[in-house]
């Protein structure tokens, strides 16, 4: 009997950051919710650490300046 293995980073393809100059927020979100389903991602912790791994240096900035002194981790 074969078992279902949680994907890891290097098993799953290139989650590609966000750009305004090609597409809008609403947009972005919902291939991201179709790449974790994809892509068997289910938690909400791995949806996160997947996520701010991979929107790009500016995306994380604006993240992080828009939550300080809090942290993203």
């Amino acid at each position: 009997m074969s078992t279902v293995q949680s994907p890891t980073v290097s098993s799953i393809p290139a989650l590609h950051a966000f750009d305004s100059r090609t597409s809008t927020w609403q947009s972005y979100r919902d291939r991201i919710s179709f790449y974790f389903q994809a892509n068997r991602i289910h938690t909400d912790e791995d949806k996160k650490a997947l996520f701010l791994w991979s929107v790009g240096d500016t995306t994380y900035n604006l993240l992080e300046s828009l939550i300080s002194p809090r942290s993203l981790i």
